[in-house]
């Protein structure tokens, strides 16, 4: 017999998941939107119409809350980053940008005697490019292809104009976090909810995307087949332990520690909420009388039971 944290958390699983049936009508003007945006930017700019080379939907830069199939109150919001590929991306040179650790600088010198006079080079630099090149980092097996993508940072001691970008693998991702036989996406959709419905938004999916692939490549699979309860807090224990220490290295390099990107106030703000939280959920754990409201309540879910 489970326990009555264990059924609690399964039910608020359900009731958070998002279903495809629920989606497809918004999905389906989401795409009549992004196609008729994109047909007016190719009318409008030369630079992009040579180069696209796709897009992915997903929430900023990353996996996303649709990839992942965490509801909201109605799925009327979606990111979209266009994709450009670098023409002769071969002769392209990558180094690392030493005052941003964890970025990178797409050296050009040897792409710029090549590339069409009707190429914005302005613009180029602006947009998430697409990179078919080997890039060893913190991971063990190589990844070839890439999405350079120019990240700002407003953190007023991170900020590092010029030509800076941050290196993503989303198909990689979305390998490594959707296993289906293991509890991988559904204590994600857990965390990530917690997070949402708690108004700790700073803690992107960049954030929980790292923490997960760290612990995915450090533990066994059958950690993952745990009861989901206990997976879930010893995860929320592990996203505590990297707010409260400070750092949280970027899975692609662990030179970019994430906790930077934030302020202090923030940080502390975001320790305080999370320790509370692990600290009831963990009492919850042993209840062997726990009401599902008690639950829900953390969840912000009492309006929908």
């Amino acid at each position: 017999m489970s326990h009555p944290f264990e059924d609690h958390l399964r039910k608020i699983h359900q009731i958070i998941s998002l279903e495809d049936g629920d989606r497809e009508p918004y999905i389906n003007i989401y795409n009549e939107i992004r196609d008729a945006l994109l047909n007016e930017i190719c009318e409008a700019d030369l630079t992009f119409k040579q180069l696209y080379a796709g897009h992915r939907c997903g929430e900023s830069v990353t996996i996303g809350r649709y990839m992942h199939k965490v509801c909201l109150k109605k799925p009327n919001e979606f990111d979209v980053f266009f994709i450009l590929k670098m023409p002769y991306g071969h002769k392209l040179t990558i180094s690392k940008d030493k005052k941003r650790p964890g970025f990178v600088r797409l050296g050009l010198r040897r792409v710029l005697p090549s590339m069409p006079s009707t190429i914005n080079l302005n613009f180029l630099l602006k947009s998430a490019i697409l990179i078919e090149k080997i890039i060893e980092f913190s991971i063990s097996t190589p990844v070839s292809s890439w999405y350079a993508v120019p990240n700002p940072l407003k953190n007023k001691r991170l900020d590092c104009p010029g030509n800076s970008f941050q290196l993503i693998n989303p198909n990689m991702e979305d390998e490594r976090l959707s296993v289906g036989s293991l509890h991988v996406g559904v204590v994600y959709r857990l965390v990530k909810s917690l997070r949402d419905r708690n108004q700790i938004r700073k803690l992107t999916n960049t954030f929980l995307v790292s923490i997960f692939l760290w612990e995915t490549k450090k533990r066994p699979d059958n950690f993952w087949q745990k009861p989901i309860s206990e997976v879930f807090l010893e995860i929320l224990k592990v996203l505590l332990t990297h707010i409260q220490t400070r750092k949280l290295p970027y899975f692609w390099n662990p030179e970019h520690n994430l906790i930077h990107t934030l302020e202090d106030e923030e940080v502390a703000s975001y320790a305080t909420a999370l320790d509370l939280l692990f600290c009831l959920l963990q009492a919850y754990r042993d209840q062997s009388s726990l009401a599902f409201h008690d639950c829900a309540r953390l969840f912000r879910l009492l309006h929908k039971v």
